[in-house]
């Protein structure tokens, strides 16, 4: 990694160290295939809180072994240079052609929104890292990451007289019953107690808890047609309703 940032391919550099950081995501068979004591302990933790078990639908991450961490910055090279030749020769196919500048602008997505609307319904919010206090400072995600890693500034919504809660959160991955493939999603509005089950067990939170989830995207033009194909598939996976 090291190497890679003083070749200025820093960007690059935080992908990778982000991917190895994540881990690899493997379904609960797999997990208590392949980590047995890591199965149990996840289970030992979840019945102590008295949170639902692992099913079949979870989604568990486990540290990459040093062979994948080579395969992944191999692969992650080749992809590079792939990109790097594919995207100068459509650059210059265009300038050359019609003379036009292309602009791409990347926009985060906010938790204002959010606020809004659960202070609209009612609810009392709290912006914190712990779930317990306030947050003294903001503390964002810069790229799609688990839920259980980190101290990142996520909502506590609490309404009255109702004993349920609700998180809002940056930047996490959710994943989906059907395929069981973890999803990111720019804000995920999530039921508190599959976030605690989430932390506990380091597994992804599953998509039958998550209360909404907003894809935050922002074009200069019309979008072309594969982007809206790959949001109603990323819909259908996700549920109608969220």
């Amino acid at each position: 990694m090291e190497q890679l940032k003083e070749a200025e391919l820093g960007d690059l550099a935080s992908q990778l160290d982000q991917e190895v950081r994540q881990g690899r995501a493997v379904s609960e068979e797999k997990l208590k295939q392949e980590q047995a004591s890591q199965y149990a302990a996840r289970a030992s933790r979840l019945a102590e809180r008295k949170l639902l078990r692992l099913e079949e639908s979870d989604v568990a991450v486990i540290p990459y072994t040093d062979d994948e961490n080579i395969e992944l910055i191999r692969g992650a090279l080749l992809t590079l240079a792939e990109t790097m030749y594919a995207s100068r020769k459509a650059a210059l196919d265009v300038a050359e052609a019609h003379g036009m500048e292309l602009t791409i602008e990347f926009g985060d997505p906010g938790l204002t929104l959010c606020l809004d609307a659960a202070r609209a319904a009612g609810g009392t919010t709290m912006l914190t890292q712990d779930g317990t206090t306030p947050a003294t400072a903001l503390r964002f995600r810069r790229s799609p990451g688990n839920l259980w890693s980190g101290t990142f500034t996520y909502i506590l919504v609490s309404f009255p007289g109702i004993r349920k809660q609700l998180e809002v959160h940056l930047g996490v991955y959710v994943v989906t019953a059907n395929s069981k493939v973890a999803h990111e999603c720019d804000v995920a509005i999530i039921d508190y107690k599959e976030a605690e089950r989430s932390r506990q067990a380091r597994v992804h939170p599953r998509t039958g808890k998550l209360v909404a989830a907003i894809e935050a995207k922002r074009y200069s033009s019309s979008p072309p047609l594969g982007v809206g194909r790959g949001f109603l598939g990323l819909a259908q996976e996700m549920g109608a309703k969220k």
